[in-house]
């Protein structure tokens, strides 16, 4: 396990001994270059670390989900600017503080259950439910939408948004086609990329849609392309080597608790299934996303539940495993709570840090240049 301490950067390791002058992303030592970011839809923090460790000051979030603020904030310390909250209660105050006005970067990740290929999708578009993700009932599908009016009102110079891929898939596709048209409406210039997490040094195949725009006013300092229509320029290509699971694997080192009942029809079928094939290969009434992970490449997408079998012991993943295949650090205080859950429904630090980092340099570094 110790080659990945080569391989993915320092501070993954020791997320305080970072912020404290560490050995880290993006250079030996973070040099905080002042860009303000608001993340919304924060969970435990996953986003606004992947912010810090690229050097930029997030100045507070917004989550409906008690429990996940409460471990955001044990990890990434009190914040005045803290709503703990429906985005739509948030969007509609009265009164927000000044420096929300002045942001650099408007973060949000809005829940993807409702757009996620292994749900009902479709089936659930519209309904309220009483969802993991709060708690009171509410509908998912249109929190992108939500979120964009807090766009609308706050006006920040650049907006990322996260979800899962399957928002551009089937009947989803006038989801996307729909958050591209209000953001023009409002004078962004969008674009969209499909990106996996394997590519940025992770060792977990997350493959998310990042719709990441610009306001047009600030358009003029960087790079466009396109004809009929201007889209912004933003080398979003990384190419680090993929790590294996192999790198990560704890072998037989790992507490008894996370080893399969033979008793059971979970060790049944994880005897059936192949190296690196899903429990449904076998049998149709198991969820894909059940899945024998295979050595020689990166974790499949890390869920909410005990999904990932190791392929060659009969066992879950142990959660040092989940957290390295998360890009968590070490120290991170999951406050008692399901470390599956919120690594599985938090964006890794090392691919938003990465995307960021790039932001920085070809769009927010020429806008201060322009000025």
């Amino acid at each position: 396990m110790g080659k990945i301490i080569n391989t993915i950067q320092q501070p993954l390791f020791s997320y305080k001994w970072l912020l404290n002058g560490g050995n880290g992303f993006p250079a030996k030592n973070i040099k905080y270059h002042g860009a303000k970011v608001f993340t919304c839809f924060s969970g435990g923090g996953g986003s606004s670390m992947g912010y810090r460790l690229a050097g930029y000051d997030v100045i507070g979030f917004n989550e409906i989900d008690n429990k996940q603020a409460i471990c955001y904030k044990k990890n990434l310390g009190e914040t005045p600017y803290q709503y703990i909250e429906d985005i739509r209660l948030l969007r509609k105050k009265k009164k927000l503080p000044d420096i929300l006005f002045d942001l650099d970067i408007l973060d949000g990740s809005p829940p993807c259950t409702t757009f996620s290929m292994c749900g009902e999708r479709e089936k659930n578009w519209g309904k309220k439910k009483k969802f993991r993700e709060g708690q009171e009932e509410q509908t998912l599908d249109d929190l992108s939408f939500e979120f964009l009016l807090l766009v609308k009102r706050l006006n920040p110079k650049i907006i990322l948004i996260e979800n899962v891929t399957g928002i551009l898939i089937g009947n989803a596709v006038q989801y996307s086609a729909k958050i591209k048209l209000i953001l023009k409406e409002m004078g962004y210039l969008c674009l969209h990329k499909i990106l996996n997490g394997a590519d940025m040094g992770l060792p977990q195949a997350r493959r998310r849609v990042f719709f990441i725009a610009i306001r047009k006013d600030l358009v003029k300092n960087i790079k466009t392309y396109g004809l009929i229509e201007k889209i912004p320029r933003l080398d979003l290509n990384f190419n680090c080597k993929h790590i294996p699971f192999s790198e990560i694997d704890e072998g037989e080192n790992v507490d008894k608790k996370f080893y399969l009942n033979k008793e059971t029809i979970t060790y049944k079928r994880w005897l059936e299934c192949k190296e690196g094939d899903s429990f449904a290969k076998r049998n149709k009434n198991i969820g894909f996303t059940h899945i024998k992970v295979n050595s020689k490449k990166p974790l499949p997408t890390i869920v909410g539940g005990n999904n990932n079998y190791h392929y060659s012991i009969p066992r879950f993943l142990s959660d040092n495993e989940l957290i390295l295949g998360s890009s968590f650090p070490f120290d991170y205080n999951f406050c008692s709570q399901d470390i599956r859950y919120i690594a599985g429904m938090s964006v890794p630090p090392i691919m938003i840090s990465n995307i960021a980092w790039k932001i920085k340099q070809e769009w927010l570094d020429k806008i201060k240049e322009n000025k």
